[in-house]
């Protein structure tokens, strides 16, 4: 939904003020979701740190190899997701802010 949202958005010219008010309210309600996903990504992510780290010769290689694992690739796309969530409801807020700023001078 994050997806069909943000290239929903990329048509912000198009998009009424209410419209994108409404986007706002569901990527608020999805960071939410996806914030409580990625603790849970990351928990299992050093688990498997640990899990590498009593099984390699060193540090370095634990940390190759739980990099190289599902749960590593788990948590990231998480927390890019979440990075570039962030980012679009900043964008968004201040689309409003602008918006409103515009009707206020009329």
């Amino acid at each position: 939904m994050i997806k069909e949202r943000s290239e929903e958005l990329r048509g912000v010219a198009e998009l009424s003020p209410h419209r994108i008010a409404d986007i706002l309210l569901e990527l608020n309600s999805l960071n939410a979701s996806l914030g409580e996903e990625m603790v849970n990504a990351e928990a299992w992510y050093k688990e498997k740190i640990k899990l590498e780290r009593d099984s390699a010769k060193n540090a370095t290689d634990a940390k190759i190899n739980a990099e190289a694992s599902k749960e590593y690739k788990d948590w990231r796309e998480r927390k890019v997701t979440w990075d570039a969530l962030q980012e679009t409801i900043k964008s968004c807020k201040l689309f409003l802010r602008i918006k409103n700023e515009e009707y206020q001078n009329l």
